[in-house]
Parts: C-alpha cells; structure tokens; sequence
C-alpha cells in the first residue's frame, strides 16, 4: 500500500466514471460566505487561483488539473440542483 493524492484518485476516478460533476467541499463548515449565499447561481466560473474561491478549496485538490464544484452542505442536500455550487476550473 502506497499513499496517493486525493487529487490524483479523484482525476482517475473522473477519467473512469465520467460523473456529470465532481463535487469538493468546501474547507469552511458552513460552505464559505460565496457558497452560503448561492453565489454559484449566477454562472460565473472561477479558477482555483481567483482570491474569491482560494481559500474555499482544499490543499489537495489546488493544483488539480481538472474542473468541479464546490460546495457546502446544504447545497449539497439539494443534489440534483447544482445551481448554488461555484464553478471552479483550471
């Protein structure tokens, strides 16, 4: 057994599954102040660098090649809607 990056086993997991999103919560417990006030609602797309989001995202997940969601818990109890999480990519 071996250690491997959350990111990584996320990245192959996405190639294998394909899941309509990848989903990330957000590293502040209640979902973050943009994730808490639906901002994601309004279709703006944020990279991982944006001063916005940065410290809404988990370490791990940072220097991830690939794009998803962020959310927090009540958002996320509201799956299939995905209209309040924040669009992240890079």
């Amino acid at each position: 057994t071996a250690f491997v990056a959350p990111a990584r086993i996320a990245a192959t997991l996405t190639t294998a599954l394909k899941p309509d999103h990848l989903i990330v919560f957000s590293t502040r417990e209640n979902g973050g102040a943009l994730v808490d006030q639906n901002y994601g609602q309004s279709g703006e797309v944020f990279t991982s660098t944006d001063e916005q989001v940065s410290g809404l995202i988990p370490t791990e997940i940072k220097a991830s090649k690939m794009g998803y969601l962020i959310t927090g818990l009540r958002q996320f109890a509201s799956l299939p809607d995905v209209s309040g999480m924040l669009k992240v990519t890079n």
